[in-house]
């Protein structure tokens, strides 16, 4: 039993802790320690009928330490589950792009894929919201998305947006100019074939490399 217990903390923290899936990790964290803790009894018992009493009282203290360090790995990975920023709640992003922009709307459901809660704006006019971050022309694209203060502007993938608010820098946001297309870049993967595109950050006097992909 004790090693099942441990296989299974294991297996999820050497394995990438989806979004979508932090409330289900949760629970069965919970569940396991809630079933461990009704099984330590049923654990003595076994033992009282396996083994004689000289020996029973080694066994139940051996077990019943093993058990308070699983308890208090699974309490630690629930708390750290709670209040990692990767379970943190939902982040949430406003995107304002044309309703009949067929690749935003799939940009969009990129974002909700990866865990981001998105308000649309649907509006055939979306310089007003470039023209307030001051996006040149040359960084412009089909879509902006304004989350914690940056702009998104373009094209951007979810990690780079979540790897920017983790990092917290100081400059205005993110640029994927124009429209490039590959498997790639989401919400343009009408070509086959990965594209060679770049995501700028944008500051108030420069524009670097922030991540480049080929």
């Amino acid at each position: 039993m004790v090693r099942s217990f441990l296989a299974c903390y294991v297996q999820i923290t050497l394995h990438r802790v989806f979004y979508s899936q932090r409330h289900s990790i949760i629970k069965f964290c919970e569940l396991i320690y809630s079933y461990s803790n009704k099984n330590m009894a049923l654990e003595s018992t076994h033992f009282k009928m396996s083994f004689s009493t000289a020996s029973l009282g080694k066994l139940k203290n051996s077990i019943e330490t093993k058990m308070k360090k699983i308890h208090i790995i699974l309490f630690s990975l629930i708390i750290a589950c709670k209040i990692h920023p990767s379970f943190a709640e939902e982040l949430s992003i406003d995107v304002y792009k044309s309703p009949s922009c067929n690749c935003c709307g799939k940009w969009v459901s990129h974002l909700e894929e990866n865990g981001f809660k998105v308000i649309s704006h649907n509006q055939e006019n979306v310089s007003e919201i470039k023209s307030k971050f001051n996006i040149l022309s040359e960084l412009q694209s089909c879509h902006t998305g304004v989350i914690n203060g940056y702009f998104i502007e373009g094209h951007v993938p979810a990690d780079d947006i979540k790897r920017l608010l983790s990092e917290k820098l100081n400059i205005k946001g993110l640029s994927v100019p124009g429209m490039p297309a590959g498997t790639n870049v989401p919400g343009m993967e009408t070509k086959p074939g990965k594209a060679n595109f770049n995501v700028l950050s944008v500051g108030d006097s420069s524009t670097k490399v922030y991540r480049h992909y080929e």
